[in-house]
């Protein structure tokens, strides 16, 4: 009395139901790579330039806009320089360092670095660096022009356009701060 096992049509079922398990996980994967996508595409907008060019945009817009208001701009040769431009007022002279950006964080607005790549490590620009950060917020057409002691110790500036109790909306079109008659004392980094 011997037990006979038929196991060709139990690995036959196995093997049908592993492989639509298979078609399955894979219709499911597609799905929520769309409906991220769909998300995201909500979210954000998709970014038109790199952020390299980014930056080349900002600094030609920040050179028209100072010309426009009066000021004299020179532009460093280079890339060596921790500022971009240098703007003269009435012989007054200011190193400016200009950040432009085009994406937009879900909660905070908008992020600039305020700190330079050294050796793969971020080092915050100091009164020693820079004399004025001017952010331009792309999508928003928006300048924010933040004089650096400000703004110091900070390696990233957040800037949320319209929110009045945003720590640097003050600063927005705020031109003016490159008319200084003279330098501040720095309160950091002497």
């Amino acid at each position: 009395m011997g037990m006979e096992f038929v196991v060709d049509r139990i690995m036959a079922v196995a093997d049908d139901d592993w492989e639509a398990q298979k078609r399955k996980n894979k219709r499911e994967a597609a799905a929520r790579r769309r409906r991220y996508a769909e998300w995201r595409a909500t979210r954000k907008p998709p970014r038109q330039f790199s952020p390299k060019r980014v930056g080349e945009i900002g600094e030609l817009e920040f050179i028209q806009q100072a010309i426009r208001k009066g000021f004299r701009v020179s532009k460093p040769w280079g890339e060596s320089d921790p500022y971009d431009a240098i703007t003269d007022w009435k012989g007054r002279l200011l190193r400016v360092q200009v950040k432009a950006t085009e994406a937009i964080s879900k909660n905070q607005g908008y992020s600039v670095h305020a700190s330079v790549l050294v050796k793969n490590k971020h080092i915050a620009l100091t009164h020693r660096d820079i004399d004025v950060l001017a952010a331009y917020l792309v999508p928003e057409d928006a300048w924010y022009i933040v004089p650096v002691e400000r703004f110091v110790p900070l390696k990233s500036l957040w800037f949320s356009p319209g929110n009045a109790k945003s720590r640097f909306e003050k600063f927005r079109d705020a031109w003016h701060w490159l008319k200084r008659k003279k330098k501040p004392k720095s309160r950091i980094g002497k």
